[in-house]
């Protein structure tokens, strides 16, 4: 309760990866200067204690913030209902403060998307939590099980937060392996489970899971973040039980959630839409040089107004991070139905420039998924020659046994089916293997970040 605590005496809480190395907790220090921090001296094989101190030694702190101290702490894991606060609930309202004053929390990002930087958030993100977990229909009888960390703002507001609100009990658990995933949810009644696709394709395919099926009593989810195969949502609700399924856009910077879908929305409109925004939020799209796009179904740069972060929290200080009319420049790519539904189309840099032509990663990796015996693809820009970008595809294969792939699944006929698919200057020129039992890292929503993948090729390369 630790978090809870700062926040109540009015400071700024800072939760941070307890993952970090000493040298990414070096620029964190660098940039907080905290007064306080509170740890757990080991978590798991994690020295974290040896990894502050180092990193304190690093930046001076001990001499610079002599106010510093260090307090361990036990961790505790525990799943029972919260008392409800009177008033909470998803028309609960918060009593707007001073825009100034009104900082509570910090989230340092991971860095996936850009430099790693603090993202301050005022006390308003509470009532963006109320509005979200409403819509989905949190309940105080529901069991929430934490599926991502609390140091990010997805577990941090939607299992721990969206918990309190609501007075629905919390499950958490010291690691987020999904075999252990499944056992808590059967132990414990699990109702709300929050995750990407991949935590649910996972699910789905763990062997334990026709066994456990009629223990199972999950309801509610939201996924995001990554592309889908069509059927997604009605194999999550036979094989899980999930039928309150929605799919949500956001990012630290816009309170976590800034669109959804609707729970009783056509099975086409949650796996291919976004939804619409949520209350506080304006979306506008606008091209390159800034022009707004406003054709239907016309891709453009998504900017959003309103409900947004404070700053960005820099050792030079703060910085809004917005235009001077108040826009946050989201770097995604968006396009807006004729129904008045948004559709996310994927990161800006995520775009390879092949023969003058825009290549949109994502897409390749999405049409060669589609392929028998393919689980997973991962486009990366890995050179520019005279053609432009040399888009190189690495395929992780079904079978888990074997480092080689089928003799069906081939460089060849990988390429084929994406001709089959795609234009032809969008076909990878080269394709690399690797099995299903391949320990990609992932981010907190379930994607392989690409700069990863480009490292393993160029390594396995020179090996």
């Amino acid at each position: 309760m630790s978090l809870f605590g700062v926040i109540t005496a009015g400071a700024v809480a800072v939760p941070l990866n307890i993952r970090m190395r000493a040298e990414e907790m070096t620029e964190v220090i660098r940039t907080l200067r905290p007064q306080a921090v509170i740890f757990t001296e080991q978590f798991l094989t994690n020295d974290i204690a040896a990894r502050l101190a180092e990193a304190m030694d690093r930046t001076g702190t001990r001499g610079v913030t002599p106010a510093l101290q260090v307090r361990p702490v036990t961790p505790q894991v525990w799943a029972q209902p919260f008392d409800v606060s009177p008033g909470a609930g998803p028309d609960a309202t918060y009593a707007a403060a001073d825009q100034d004053t009104d900082e509570m929390i910090c989230y340092w990002t991971s860095g996936t998307t850009g430099p790693p930087k603090g993202v301050l958030h005022r006390r308003d993100l509470l009532a963006n939590v109320a509005n979200w977990t409403g819509l989905l229909g949190y309940e105080p009888s529901d069991v929430i099980v934490a599926t991502r960390p609390f140091y990010y703002i997805s577990g941090c507001c939607w299992a721990l937060f969206g918990a309190l609100i609501h007075g629905s009990t919390l499950v958490l658990s010291d690691t987020l392996a999904v075999p252990d995933l499944l056992g808590l949810l059967v132990a414990h009644g699990g109702t709300v489970m929050l995750g990407g696709p991949s935590v649910y394709l996972q699910l789905m395919d763990l062997p334990g899971l026709a066994a456990a099926r009629p223990a199972l009593r999950l309801q509610k989810g939201f996924f995001g973040g990554e592309p889908i195969r069509p059927g997604f949502t009605e194999r999550v609700a036979s094989q899980l039980g999930l039928r309150r399924l929605v799919q949500c856009y956001g990012m630290t910077e816009l309170q976590g959630f800034a669109s959804s879908t609707e729970p009783g929305d056509p099975v086409e409109v949650t796996e291919n839409t976004v939804g619409r925004p949520l209350p506080g939020f304006e979306f506008s799209l606008h091209t390159e040089d800034g022009t707004p796009v406003t054709e239907p179904d016309a891709e453009g740069e998504l900017w959003v107004r309103g409900r947004l972060f404070a700053a960005y929290l820099r050792s030079t200080g703060l910085d809004p991070g917005t235009d001077p009319d108040g826009w946050f420049h989201t770097g995604d790519r968006f396009a807006q139905r004729a129904d008045g539904r948004w559709c996310y189309r994927g990161r800006l840099r995520d775009v390879a420039k092949v023969k003058g032509e825009s290549v949109w990663l994502g897409e390749i990796d999405a049409a060669a998924e589609t392929m028998p015996g393919v689980r997973r693809c991962v486009c990366l820009v890995l050179d520019t020659d005279d053609m432009g970008d040399v888009i190189g595809c690495v395929v992780e294969t079904a079978d888990a046994a074997s480092d080689e792939p089928s003799d069906e699944l081939t460089a060849d006929a990988v390429r084929a089916h994406l001709r089959s698919r795609l234009a032809p200057f969008k076909v990878p020129r080269e394709i690399r293997f690797t099995p299903a039992a391949h320990q990609w890292p992932v981010t907190v929503s379930g994607k392989v970040p690409r700069g990863e993948v480009r490292t393993w090729w160029l390594e396995t390369a020179s090996s």
